[in-house]
Parts: C-alpha cells; structure tokens; sequence
C-alpha cells in the first residue's frame, strides 16, 4: 500500500481489537485507563502503521495483559529498539498515558494533540504525557502505569529480565463484585457492599440448624466454643499481661485446635478479613505462601510496591494482588 496515504492511521497494540484503521475505534483507552492493553499508536500514513503493527506479533500478542515487566523487558530490545530506522516519519513523538485520547502520536506538531492531552473539565483525574526521540521508549511510557508489576530500578537503568510466571490466577473472584466502569477513568471499589459476607449471610439464614447426635444445634455449639476463646483468652492475658503488642497478635492469629481455635485445618492461621479468610482457604495457601504475604503486606507501603513484589515472589498478576490488597484486613493496634 502507498506509504503516503493521508491519516491519520491508528495502529491497536495488544487487547482484542488489535489491528490498523483510518478511524479510533469507539471508547477506546479514553481518559485514564487501567488496562495496560491496547496501546493506541496513531500515525500520519499507512505504511508506518503497518510496520508498528509488526510489533503486536512480536511482542505484545503472546504476553499476558497484566503483565507490564515481560512488555518493558521485550520493549527494550529488539525489534522495538530499531523500528524508528524503518519508519517514514522522523518524530516528533508524543506519548498520552491519561487523556482525553490516550495513545502514542507520531509525527504531530503539539498544537495538534493537545486537546486530546487536556481531560474534560469534569473529569477529576491529571493527564500524563510526555515527548520522546523513540517509538520504544514511547511504548514504555504507556505501559507503566500504577499497580504495574514492575521492578524498583535506579532512574535511566533498564529493567532486568521477568521472573518466569509459573502460576495462574490463583484466586476465584467471580462472586466479587468488578470496580465499576466509568468510560476508563480509574474508579474506586465501594467498600459498603460485600458480595461474599452478603453470600454467607443469605446462606446462614436459609440453612436450619444442624443437629448433633445430642440434640445440641450448631448455633450452641458455636456460642460454647466463642466462650471457650474469650476466658483462654482472659487466662493468657492474666499469665502474660495485656500487652499492646500481644493484644495485636491475638487478633491477627488464630488460636490453634488444642485452645479453642478453628478444627479446619483449611482455614488460615492469620486472620486478615472475612473475605481474605474465604479466598484463602478455597485457594490452599501453604504457610510459607501465606508468611509470604503477611511480609509483603507489613512492609509494602502503597499497592504498587504489594503487586510488584506479590508477583516476583509468588508469581501472581497484578490484578490478583491488586484485589488482595483491597480485601486484605489487618487488626488495629
């Protein structure tokens, strides 16, 4: 096809409209997007989106879409690194990670992508843009957005190869309910409903009590036991002295069997939520995945540093250690 075709052209890397056309397919990657796929490249002839479109083959088709460390690795080699030789276009390049229209514009003089940089008026969140000498580090730019499982590296250093990803989603989140969609903009997961406590409370009510061979209920047997857990936990406190830093403990683990604790051995011995208790034991966290957790959680600071780590170290994506992080409750001191 002629190289001079009039644009512009807009080449969709990754995600399931991949591919090139002479229009922006409808809400595509508007405002501030999550989703690290597709990155929308948009140039000013056809045969340069063709030739972009090359590295959807080679680079982001085969690699998970949450998976931002595997797209930066590959983007910092080549065919990435030499693209711009075969491009007929020689800059400027400017790349949108939140925006009106977020994408990579090649060969566009400022004044005519700015309005796709400013948002709304009533849009709440910041733009983020900034120009580059190359495609590649253009691409780079994109993909690294907040939560992205990607390595603390010094400023202008490359980043290191990937860990292999040796284990799938480890956690079921269907009966959780998705953070709601707001044309791309980043959205905030209410905290007032709870899908999995509203599934159990629906199932205590509508199951009747199960009788022992005694004639003692369940709901009895239950009371009985959280009496037994509040005077072993009143004979310790006597013992060893109420101590804010045993009070903590107490109510992040739970007492074995033998003094009253759960007889599942399928529950957790740490008690992080309601819902984190529910995913855990359906998933068959070992004690070393869960101590694992527990450190990273103590020491991670915001929800990038826990995805990152969650996933170097346990092999998780980024979006299931994103969820964790919102379920995740540890007891006040």
């Amino acid at each position: 096809m002629a190289g001079d075709d009039p644009g512009p052209f807009y080449c969709l890397l990754g995600g399931n409209k991949a591919g090139f056309y002479d229009a922006r397919p409808a809400n595509t990657m508007l405002g501030a997007p999550k989703a690290l796929l597709p990155i929308v490249v948009v140039t000013t002839n056809r045969r340069d989106a063709e030739t972009i479109f090359t590295l959807h083959e080679r680079i982001f088709k085969d690699v998970a879409a949450d998976d931002a460390h595997t797209m930066v690795w590959l983007l910092q080699h080549e065919p990435a690194t030499t693209i711009d030789a075969e491009l007929e276009v020689d800059g400027p390049i400017y790349a949108v990670r939140f925006g009106a229209e977020t994408g990579v514009y090649i060969g566009y003089p400022w004044g005519s992508i700015e309005r796709y940089v400013t948002p709304p008026s009533r849009r709440t969140y910041s733009p983020r843009w900034e120009g580059f000498s190359r495609l590649s580090d253009a691409l780079i730019f994109m993909v690294k957005k907040p939560g992205a499982n990607l390595p603390l590296v010094a400023s202008g250093s490359p980043y290191p190869r990937p860990p292999p990803r040796t284990k799938e989603v480890r956690f079921d989140f269907s009966s959780v309910a998705e953070p709601a969609q707001n044309d791309g903009v980043f959205a905030t997961p209410s905290r007032s409903s709870s899908p999995v406590k509203s599934a159990m409370a629906a199932s205590s009510r509508s199951a009747s009590p199960v009788k022992t061979s005694g004639g003692t209920s369940m709901s009895a047997s239950t009371s009985r036991a959280a009496r037994d857990i509040d005077e072993l936990s009143a004979a310790f406190r006597e013992v060893l002295g109420a101590t804010p830093a045993l009070d903590f403990l107490r109510r992040l683990l739970r007492p074995p069997a033998t003094m009253g604790g759960s007889v599942s051995p399928r529950l957790p011995p740490l008690i992080l939520g309601e819902q984190a208790d529910m995913l855990f034991t359906a998933s068959g966290l070992d004690a070393h995945e869960l101590l694992t957790l527990l450190q990273v959680r103590v020491h991670a600071r915001t929800v990038e540093s826990f995805t990152h780590h969650v996933g170097l170290l346990l092999g998780w994506s980024t979006r299931d250690a994103a969820r964790l992080w919102e379920i995740i409750r540890l007891p006040d001191l």
